[in-house]
């Protein structure tokens, strides 16, 4: 297995955990990291007011916000005040049946009705949530930066099991129902595979960096970056190392596996498109920012977005550019997909609906009126 360069150690990762999950008097660090949700017609946006905005999907006009009331700062440089979830909300919204769960940096998770955002439940962790909840059948899965993943009830928010990780949990679990199985990345560089049904450990994957999103399933492979700058395949059954590929920075987000290829982006400004039964590179596109958690592919096409604030629509065969879209802040949270719109968030709190076809912008949230 290579190793990257001493510049790639853990000390960066140190740092920018620390700047991360870091704040004065328990109070919201001053970075954002907007996420959205699409389902039932409507966008859940979690943006840098520290609320949830339920939007229409088709015109971009608000159904509710939670909370309703935000709190105003307070004390030496609004240290003491704390948001509307008494902190940001790095994760995106889940949701399932009637109910949208939502995981805040105050270490609590909400479940609100789709109806009109008020509250059905809460569930609370040991430390903050970055990650973004998931919901399979009748239960809830959360990850904390406590060390924790939890099954809860999702009906009720009991807590039926929890697997303990040994360091923070940034990234979604991956639940796997036809296996019976989870896999869980944590920034302690490791991947394990779990039981679903109770959360017994069954393997452990160690890399060089730390993890900081979700693997990815394609067939019998599991697929995963990370901070050591590396994308990893392993035997999903047994965790055997089948191939790594070196990419030139961070792996920061999720792999996309689509038709036998591999699609990931990296802090090296480079989406990279690989075979995902060898690793090999097929081709490789150059943005002008860093790309992260940002990939989304329909008919043909694989949109990007990037720090660089552009919305990149390639050619998934070639990585040749179809069209662009300049938005107002950078992009670093996943874009999600649907048959009329691709929707884009910016860590500036923008929401767009964009045409797939030719990137044409088909709604902006807030309307600009409303923009500070």
């Amino acid at each position: 297995m290579k190793v990257l360069k001493k510049k790639w150690g853990l000390l960066p990762t140190i740092v920018i955990a620390v700047l991360f999950m870091t704040s004065c008097s328990g109070s919201a660090p001053s970075a954002s990291w907007p996420e959205l949700t699409v389902a039932g017609g409507t966008v859940y946006a979690a943006l840098t007011d520290g609320r949830v905005h339920a939007l229409d999907a088709d015109t971009g006009s608000e159904k509710w916000v939670f909370p309703a009331e935000v709190s105003k700062p307070s004390g030496l440089l609004g240290c003491s005040a704390p948001k509307a979830t008494e902190g940001p909300i790095y994760a995106a919204p889940a949701v399932s049946d009637d109910l949208v769960y939502v995981g805040s940096y105050n270490s609590t998770l909400y479940a609100l009705n789709t109806l009109a955002g008020v509250k059905q439940w809460e569930f609370s962790t040991g430390d903050r949530i970055v990650a973004a909840p998931v919901v399979v059948g009748n239960t809830v899965y959360l990850a904390s930066a406590d060390q924790h993943v939890y099954a809860l009830d999702a009906a009720t928010g009991t807590e039926r099991w929890r697997f303990s990780a040994g360091n923070w949990v940034w990234a979604s679990p991956l639940v796997d129902q036809d296996s019976g199985a989870m896999y869980v990345a944590t920034m302690g560089h490791k991947v394990y595979r779990v039981r679903l049904s109770d959360g017994t450990q069954e393997w452990e994957f160690t890399t060089q960096g730390a993890i900081a999103a979700a693997p990815a399933l394609a067939g019998d492979l599991l697929i995963f970056g990370s901070f050591d700058g590396h994308v990893y395949a392993v035997d999903a059954s047994t965790g055997e190392e089948r191939w790594t590929f070196q990419t030139g920075g961070w792996v920061w987000g999720t792999p996309l596996a689509v038709d036998g290829v591999v699609y990931v982006g990296s802090q090296d400004r480079k989406v990279y498109a690989l075979d995902v039964e060898s690793g090999t590179k097929l081709w490789e596109f150059q943005a002008n920012g860093a790309v992260r958690d940002t990939l989304a592919y329909g008919e043909g096409t694989l949109y990007v977005g990037s720090e660089d604030k552009m919305v990149y629509a390639l050619d998934a065969q070639t990585g040749k550019p179809k069209w662009t879209f300049t938005a107002e802040g950078s992009i670093l949270s996943p874009l999600a997909l649907t048959e009329k719109a691709l929707y884009v968030v910016t860590t500036n709190g923008q929401v767009y609906a964009l045409d797939p076809v030719d990137g044409g912008q088909l709604w902006h949230y807030p309307p600009a009126e409303e923009k500070k």
